[in-house]
C-alpha cells in the first residue's frame, strides 16, 4: 500500500510538473499564471508592451514578463492596450475612473498626471525613502499628489538640449546673445547653412522648446490651482523677453523665417541629413538616429550642450515621459503591481533597449551603459534642472496660444506685447468658461 501511494504521488508530481512546464505565461492579453485567482487589470500603450513592433523591446519585455510571472505565480495581469491617440486615451481613462471602471494600473502620459490625482491611490508604503529620494526632483514632485502622497511611478523620461555641429561651432553658446552672434555669422557665410533653426509653427514642439527659457528665469504658467499667471508680474516680463529674443533671431539672420513651418524636434533630422543647419534644440533620443540618416563621420560632428539661456548662470530643460498610475485600493494588488513595474520597467536594461532615459540618479551612476557614455552623463546633468509641463486642463489652450504668439511675432504681424496680450485674453476667456 505504501509503495502504491508513493507511485501515485510521483505520478501526480510528474503530471503537475508537466502542466507547469507547458504553461503559457505571456499572451497578447495576459501576463502571468492563467489559473491565478488574483487578477490585476492594466491599460498600457502598445509601444511599451511585448507586442510592440520594435523587436528589441518585444524580446526584452516577453522575457521580463515571464520572469516576473514565475516569481509571482499567485497573480495574473490582464492587459488592455491604450488608444493610439494619446490625448483621447488619457481622457478615456479619466472618464472610466470617474465611474469606478478604470484598470488597476494604467500607463499615463506624464503631461496628464496631475489630472489623475483625484483617482490614484497611495503607494507610499511600497517605496523606501531611499528609493523616493533617488528620483529627479521634477519626477518626485510629479508622482506626489496634492496631499503629499506618492500615487504613481514615473519610470521613464526624456530631456532636451542644444545640438551643434562642432566643425562650425567649436564652442557651444551659453547665452542668447552668444547664440545670436554665432548663428548670425554662420548664416551670413555663403555655405547654405542656417545658424540656428527651431520650431515656431503650430505644434506642441514650439511651446515645449521655449518653455525651458521661461522656467530658467523662474516663470510659472499657472498657479497651484491651475489658474493661468503667465501674463502677470514678472512672468509677463519673462515671456516678453523670450518673444523679443525669438524676433531678434530671425531679424538678425541667425535663424531663417521658415522656422514658422517647423512643429516638432524630429523635423530637424532632415536638417542633419541635408547638412543645412549648424544648431537646433533637440531631444536626447535624436543623437542615435543621426547614425541611421548620415555617415558615421557626419553624425560624429554633432555634439550636445545645455540650452542657451538669457544669462549664463541660468539653467533649465524640458522633460516628458510615461508614468504608471495605481488605481486599485487592494493592498495585495498594489504590492504586486509595484513589484511588476520595478522589475520590468525600472530595470536599467529597459532604458538601454527602449532609448528612454531613467528617472533615477542611481541608474546613471551605477549601470555601465549610462555611467560610461558621455552623452548619457550629459543628460543626467540636464535632468537635474529640468521641468515638466503643468498637467492642468487649461494647458493645451495656453500652449496653442503661445504658438500663435510666437508666429505672430516672427512674421511681424504683432509686437511681443500685443502677441502676449492676445494670447492671454484668449486663454482667460477659455479658462473662465471652464
Amino acid at each position: 500500500m505504501k509503495k502504491t501511494l508513493i507511485i501515485m504521488l510521483a505520478a501526480v508530481f510528474l503530471l503537475t510538473g508537466a502542466v507547469s512546464a507547458q504553461t503559457e505565461w505571456v499572451t497578447e492579453n495576459r501576463i502571468g499564471n492563467p489559473d491565478a485567482e488574483n487578477v490585476i487589470t492594466m491599460t498600457i500603450q502598445q509601444f511599451s508592451y511585448w507586442t510592440s513592433s520594435y523587436e528589441g523591446r518585444a524580446n526584452y519585455l516577453k522575457e521580463a514578463y515571464e520572469a516576473w510571472a514565475r516569481r509571482n505565480p499567485d497573480y495574473q495581469i490582464r492587459v488592455t492596450l491604450g488608444s493610439k491617440n494619446i490625448g483621447e486615451g488619457m481622457v478615456k481613462i479619466i472618464e472610466q475612473a470617474k465611474v469606478g471602471n478604470e484598470a488597476d494600473i494604467a500607463q499615463i502620459d506624464s503631461f496628464f498626471l496631475p489630472r489623475f490625482y483625484p483617482y490614484l491611490k497611495s503607494i507610499d508604503n511600497y517605496l523606501t525613502e531611499e528609493e523616493k529620494n533617488d528620483f529627479f526632483g521634477f519626477v518626485r514632485e510629479g508622482m506626489t499628489n496634492n496631499d503629499g502622497e506618492i500615487v504613481a511611478i514615473w519610470n521613464e523620461t526624456d530631456v532636451r538640449g542644444l545640438y551643434y555641429r562642432k566643425d562650425l561651432v567649436p564652442e557651444a553658446p551659453e547665452t542668447w546673445d552668444e547664440l545670436i552672434d554665432v548663428a548670425s555669422e554662420i548664416s551670413a557665410a555663403d555655405n547654405n547653412v542656417d545658424g540656428y533653426v527651431f520650431p515656431a509653427g503650430r505644434g506642441e514642439g514650439t511651446t515645449f522648446s521655449i518653455l525651458p527659457f521661461y522656467w530658467a528665469q523662474g516663470g510659472k504658467l499657472v498657479d497651484e490651482t491651475g489658474r493661468p499667471v503667465f501674463n502677470e508680474g514678472e512672468n509677463r516680463e519673462y515671456f516678453i523677453d523670450i518673444l523679443n529674443f525669438l524676433e531678434e533671431l530671425v531679424a538678425s539672420g541667425a535663424s531663417p523665417s521658415r522656422v514658422t513651418s517647423y512643429k516638432t524636434l524630429g523635423e530637424f533630422n532632415n536638417e542633419v541629413a541635408a547638412k543645412s543647419a549648424a544648431m537646433f534644440p533637440g531631444g536626447n533620443w535624436q543623437k542615435n538616429m543621426f547614425y541611421d540618416i548620415v555617415s558615421e563621420e557626419e553624425a560624429d560632428k554633432w555634439e550636445i550642450a545645455p540650452l542657451p539661456q538669457k544669462e549664463a548662470n541660468m539653467s533649465s530643460s524640458g522633460s516628458g515621459g510615461w508614468v504608471f498610475g495605481i488605481f486599485t485600493e487592494d493592498e495585495g494588488k498594489k504590492a504586486a503591481a509595484v513589484r511588476f513595474i520595478k522589475e520590468v520597467y525600472m530595470n536599467p536594461e529597459w532604458f538601454e533597449i527602449s532609448g528612454y532615459l531613467p528617472t533615477r540618479n542611481s541608474v546613471f551612476e551605477n549601470y555601465y551603459h549610462f555611467r560610461s557614455n558621455k552623452y548619457q552623463q550629459q543628460f543626467q546633468k540636464f535632468l537635474q534642472t529640468s521641468d515638466a509641463r503643468p498637467g492642468f486642463p487649461i494647458y493645451p489652450t495656453i500652449s496653442s496660444e503661445i504658438q500663435v504668439a510666437v508666429a505672430d511675432v516672427i512674421t511681424g504681424s504683432k509686437t511681443p506685447e500685443e502677441a502676449l496680450d492676445n494670447a492671454w485674453d484668449n486663454v482667460m476667456e477659455q479658462y473662465e468658461s471652464m
